[in-house]
């Protein structure tokens, strides 16, 4: 099962024709002892030789947008002990051509293990070939660091567990926003579709608000950010639904009350 990630975006003074073909995150579902073998394909569009450097980090994220990569084997769940990279440096690639990281995983035979452990791999364009000469002005240009995730699920071990550990309203270029930040204290990762349901005491009225899909990790948070922009003043009772993909389905309930 492939799901992709954003690309992180970085700028430098050069640009290098240099990206990664297919999903940005792959996911396996194993048990303890199985080893898995896969691939990264990085593609130069340049006609000359290109490079990538290759780097590893753990991936965690907090609530309200924060996104931490500590070094590799920080997390508890860190699958940098298990990972086997053909290079953990630099790959060439040839002019209008590609090249394959291939990585492999071994999973210890260890009964004890449960739930999810990920890695972050980057691919970027190395900075180290020297640049053209500059001519006069400053001319930046975009260079995309891929970040692609290697999740193990071991077997159908451990579950999700999300909690609400806090809600507040802002507002964001006129938008009025209720933001629900989550976290997953269980030990397998989630991702989950979300949505506000209002209702109002002694009315019919009902009021049903998305807030788009979240992938979250144990020990993870996560922030949902719902639009109140027309949701008429009132006092209501609330529903926060989160489905995943997994067929489970969190749900929390409150007062709310808009001004």
């Amino acid at each position: 099962m492939f799901r992709i990630l954003p690309i992180f975006l970085l700028c430098f003074f050069k640009v290098y024709g240099m990206s990664v073909s297919g999903a940005l995150s792959h996911t396996y579902e194993v048990e303890p002892g199985e080893v898995i073998r896969g691939k990264i394909q990085v593609n130069n569009d340049k006609n000359v030789v290109g490079r990538a450097k290759i780097s590893v980090n753990d991936y965690l994220t907090q609530a309200k947008g924060v996104t931490d990569f500590p070094a590799p084997g920080t997390s508890k769940r860190s699958l940098s002990p298990w990972l086997e990279l053909s290079t953990d440096q630099y790959l060439d690639v040839k002019p209008n051509g590609n090249a394959f990281l291939n990585y492999t995983i071994r999973v210890p035979k260890d009964e004890s293990l449960c739930g999810s452990y990920w890695i972050m791999v980057f691919v970027e364009p190395s900075t180290t070939d020297p640049a053209p000469p500059m001519t006069k002005g400053v001319g930046i240009k975009t260079l995309f660091r891929y970040g692609v995730q290697l999740i193990v699920n071991i077997g159908k071990t451990g579950e999700a567990d999300l909690r609400v550990i806090d809600r507040y309203t802002k507002e964001v270029d006129g938008k009025k926003l209720l933001c629900v930040d989550v976290e997953n204290v269980g030990e397998r990762f989630c991702r989950t579709e979300s949505q506000l349901e209002l209702f109002m005491p002694n009315s019919s009225e009902q009021v049903k608000i998305g807030a788009g899909a979240r992938r979250i990790y144990p020990g993870c948070q996560a922030t949902y950010s719902f639009e109140i922009s027309e949701v008429k003043k009132g006092n209501y009772q609330s529903l926060l639904v989160f489905d995943s993909e997994e067929d489970d389905v969190f749900a929390a309930t409150s007062e709310l009350s808009i001004e």
